[in-house]
């Protein structure tokens, strides 16, 4: 008597989904960081970081300001649920912020 085992794509397209669960699971404060808005550590902060760097900006201006709140301070120009502009205006027109 002979077991014959024969593999297919959806085995293996299983096989990849079940450890890349659980490097996610191994990983998962790690990859909070990369999404949560709040971290510096997200995806947007290293890729606008990264991007200043390919096009030679550095990471701050003499004002300390650095090119990822340059990038969220026009976001926060245009969204019209934003509390407060008082930031985006200091890092993008260089209005002082009141106290």
């Amino acid at each position: 008597m002979s077991v014959s085992v024969r593999i297919d794509g959806l085995m293996i397209l299983t096989g990849v989904a079940v450890v890349a669960v659980g490097a996610a699971w191994v990983n998962r404060g790690r990859l909070l960081d990369k999404i949560n808005p709040a971290s510096d550590q997200n995806i947007v902060y290293q890729g606008m970081g990264g991007i200043g760097d390919a096009v030679g900006i550095p990471n701050t201006d003499s004002r300390g300001v650095s090119l990822d709140d340059y990038f969220f301070a026009a976001i926060d120009q245009v969204n019209p649920f934003n509390d407060s502009d008082a930031y985006s205006d200091y890092v993008i027109w260089g209005k002082e912020i009141a106290p």
